[in-house]
């Protein structure tokens, strides 16, 4: 597997759950696209209730696990991160925050997963910024280690690829204006075209008012109201630059 965990297994809720329920929620995902099966979880259950909570690895961070594979189909990750922490058992002294999930079909990937993931999360600069970070693409980057990738944004309009290719020049112009160009690919799509962007793994999308009712970009997008409207751009890319930290905490002045 090229990534530790997709993006779109990294789940947020504001729910309070108990540590069976969290558990479940945090497994869904992997339920659904057939990583696992049912039984999955119970043996997690069982082991914990049998050994204590083995999964709090501490720091807020559990890693849900299970050596028994006969319940694995593929190998997978998933993270439900809570606002409402859960404990486990008599273990009050021990929130827990993030709830990775981890199914893997032999015991030598299950501990090449732990290792990526604990290396990753054992840097204390890294861990304060997956602490802090708010959206899925941000905690898939730094969880996959993918710091010197690209961010990519995309664009997707109903009236054709010529508005589409006007947002994605003027998005060019201004991030060559912020000296961030290099740090970014943009591609353009039209409606018609636009779910063949699924395997570039597009960080944020900029979509046209009149195409927001008619795609479905999941969480990541920005709307905008003109595709000629450069200052409404420009403000709106301003808010996705500091979303991926491309700015590096720089106030750049105004373009337009």
């Amino acid at each position: 597997m090229n990534e530790i965990i997709k993006k779109d297994n990294i789940k947020f809720t504001d729910l309070k759950l108990d540590w069976k329920k969290a558990l479940y929620l945090s497994a869904k995902p992997l339920l659904d696209d057939g990583s696992i099966k049912e039984g999955f979880i119970e043996n997690i259950i069982e082991n914990i209730e049998k050994n204590g909570p083995y999964i709090n690895v501490g720091k807020g961070i559990a890693i849900a696990h299970t050596k028994d594979s006969s319940f694995v189909n593929e190998d997978s990750l998933s993270l439900l991160r809570l606002s409402c922490p859960i404990t486990i058992g008599e273990d009050k002294g021990s929130p827990i925050y993030n709830l990775f999930t981890l199914a893997t079909t032999g015991s030598d990937k299950h501990l090449k997963y732990l290792s990526s993931l604990t290396k990753n999360l054992s840097d204390e600069s890294i861990l304060k910024e997956f602490e802090d970070a708010t959206s899925r693409s941000h905690i898939h980057k730094l969880l996959n280690n993918l710091d010197d990738e690209k961010i990519k944004f995309a664009t997707v309009c109903a009236e054709g690829i010529v508005s589409s290719f006007m947002i994605k020049e003027n998005i060019s112009n201004i991030l060559s204006y912020w000296g961030v160009r290099d740090k970014v690919e943009i591609f353009i799509y039209n409606i018609d075209n636009y779910e063949t962007a699924k395997n570039k793994a597009i960080d944020e999308w900029f979509v046209s008012k009149d195409a927001e009712d008619k795609v479905d970009l999941g969480d990541d997008y920005t709307v905008l109201d003109s595709v000629i409207d450069r200052v409404e751009l420009e403000k709106k890319l301003k808010t996705v630059a500091e979303k991926y930290d491309l700015l590096n905490g720089k106030k750049n002045p105004n373009m337009f």
